[in-house]
């Protein structure tokens, strides 16, 4: 990915990048503007800080994270690995979307993901499907869940699925509802 940030691109590394940029986005969505929540130890956080200070928000940081996976801690890698295939997931439904109607964008700081947002009216089936059930997890969560946040996680910064992580840590504390649907959660 040097030669991008160079100006010497491949076609082949231009699609890497919409690619991971694509996906990350949505992941980002998932998380995030889904509001499936956060984590009180971020295993990434330092690794962030030190690697990606110049990222700005969540999308940009997954991005320079996953770039420079090499970098990071064990830790943060393997979180990491587990989030992408949740972007795996939900991002495949979307990239031809991204590619139609969003490819005067240029990728990265979530900029196709706020393309896909704007045209949501306009994207296909099976990307309007993926926004659907990123709507219902964060809906059931937040149903199923407010107290138990409340209770066991009311100190842990939304995004990045810290939330989640600090449920799922708690697993054995939580309701038998919330407990439910967490587990159903990628």
């Amino acid at each position: 990915m040097a030669s991008l940030a160079q100006g010497r691109s491949s076609p082949a590394s231009c699609a890497l990048v919409y690619t991971v940029e694509m996906r990350t986005s949505l992941l980002a969505l998932l998380l995030a503007a889904a509001s499936l929540p956060a984590r009180a130890e971020d295993p990434c956080a330092a690794d962030a800080a030190r690697l990606c200070s110049k990222a700005k928000g969540e999308v940009a940081v997954l991005g320079c994270l996953h770039g420079q996976e090499k970098e990071v801690t064990a830790a943060c890698r393997e979180n990491l690995s587990a989030l992408l295939a949740v972007a795996e997931e939900y991002g495949k439904d979307c990239e031809a979307d991204a590619r139609k109607l969003c490819a005067d964008t240029t990728p990265g700081e979530g900029r196709l993901l706020a393309c896909l947002k704007d045209k949501e009216s306009f994207v296909s089936q099976s990307c309007q499907g993926a926004f659907n059930r990123v709507r219902l997890e964060r809906s059931k969560l937040q149903a199923s869940c407010a107290g138990d946040i409340g209770r066991l996680c009311h100190d842990v910064p939304e995004g990045s699925g810290r939330i989640l992580a600090c449920l799922r840590r708690n697993e054995k504390d939580l309701s038998s509802d919330c407990r439910d649907v967490v587990k159903k959660l990628p």
